[in-house]
């Protein structure tokens, strides 16, 4: 507990600052670029894991996030995971609820000792919508309740085990653009509009990441948790297009957003698993278009092998 409380308490008085949520850009929660403080032995070919993140957007707008896994070992070092994600965002300038994205991806060990480990990964990420839903009055919603950015992503990652601690470094870069939002703040009579960036035919660019964590264990109880330090790069100004039909570059998008996560997982007799995730940031960059703004992410999940 003295590691616990402090960790929390930190958590808690740090989430009045707005940053980049990382579960709706996707790549931060896959195969070995996710954060888990999961201390289950590896010994099922498959599992299944439903989970739910709730998140505190722009304007105190409310976002939920419900996922379904699945994941393969094909062999000791080779594992598949598929994953599928929905929304559901409510604010003041409406509600939203749609199909959000496919995650596809695979984890191989490239090398393994008694205190070190080292995998890669590489994945995708597939849309389900074209992020144009509409409000009850059918005007378009910003992204921020949007259900997906709408990009095709090709993700790349690896994972570095030294003891306890875990470095997690990745890239998620859109290669296919379907974004079809088509907001304007002026659409609106509502000045809360102006809050959102203009975003019609709206084209992201990618990300890095850098991940720090050091896991506890508690074997008497089968309980585990690590603190971790997320640092996510966006790599350059994100671009729309203006009423004139000209593309622009929505300034101070690119740049640095750093979050402080803590991670909780308690394994059962019969080797299920429930994990609880809290994460709020600490560096924000000065403008984030994508609808991406988070104050506070909480992430609950239960993991079944079979």
């Amino acid at each position: 507990m003295r590691y616990i409380l402090p960790t929390l308490i930190f958590l808690l008085a740090s989430s009045k600052i707005y940053a980049q949520g990382c579960s709706d850009a996707g790549f931060c929660s896959i195969g070995d670029l996710k954060s888990t403080s999961s201390s289950a032995p590896n010994q099922f070919k498959n599992s299944i894991t439903l989970g739910v993140s709730y998140g505190m957007g722009l304007e105190a707008i409310q976002i939920i996030t419900p996922y379904f896994e699945y994941q393969r070992k094909i062999s000791d070092k080779f594992l598949l995971q598929g994953k599928i994600t929905a929304g559901y965002a409510t604010g003041d300038l409406g509600d939203n609820f749609g199909a959000g994205d496919i995650f596809l991806s695979g984890s191989y060990t490239l090398f393994q000792r008694e205190n070190f480990k080292l995998s890669a990964l590489a994945g995708g990420k597939i849309p389900l919508n074209n992020s144009n839903n509409k409000n009850e009055v059918d005007l378009p919603l910003p992204l921020d309740y949007q259900s997906s950015i709408a990009t095709y992503d090709a993700i790349a990652g690896a994972r570095i085990g030294i003891n306890k601690f875990e470095f997690n470094i990745g890239l998620q870069m859109p290669f296919v653009q379907q974004n079809e939002n088509t907001f304007f703040p002026s659409l609106y009579d509502d000045s809360l509009a102006y809050k959102y960036s203009p975003t019609n035919e709206f084209e992201r660019k990618g990300d890095v990441l850098f991940r720090a964590g050091y896991q506890f264990n508690l074997k008497e109880s089968n309980f585990s948790f690590k603190p971790n330090l997320l640092a996510i790069y966006h790599l350059g100004n994100d671009t729309y297009v203006d009423e004139a039909g000209k593309r622009n570059a929505i300034e101070d998008s690119q740049g640095l957003t750093l979050n402080a996560g803590f991670v909780a997982a308690k394994l059962f007799n019969n080797q299920h698993e429930l994990e609880a995730l809290v994460a709020v940031p600490l560096v924000v960059r000065e403008v984030r278009p994508d609808g991406l703004t988070r104050s506070l992410v909480i992430n609950v999940q239960y993991k079944i092998p079979f």
